[in-house]
């Protein structure tokens, strides 16, 4: 399980964006229990870590970009060329 949680970290940034990134928090949760309750006798936990730290990473930052994304061109900020072609359009 720490395994999957690992591939599913990084596919969550590389292919699968959110499906990816769940995927990887259950995965590593349930491989840090199994880990937990084993008592040293199954390995993995590194795995398991790192799974988990991309998949909530991966998660906040689609998160962020969901919210923050669409209200962007609405401030006007002008300080990329994305919103400011956006922004240029709106104004006629």
């Amino acid at each position: 399980m720490a395994l999957v949680s690992l591939i599913m970290g990084i596919l969550g940034w590389v292919l699968l964006p959110i499906i990816g990134s769940v995927v990887a928090v259950g995965f590593g949760h349930a491989a840090l229990g199994d880990i937990d309750r084993s008592g040293g006798r199954i390995g993995g936990r590194g795995l398991a870590q790192v799974g988990l730290i991309l998949g909530y990473v991966a998660l906040g930052l689609s998160v962020l970009s969901i919210v923050f994304v669409p209200i962007l061109p609405t401030l006007g900020c002008g300080f990329c060329s994305i919103c400011g072609a956006l922004s240029n359009s709106f104004e006629g």
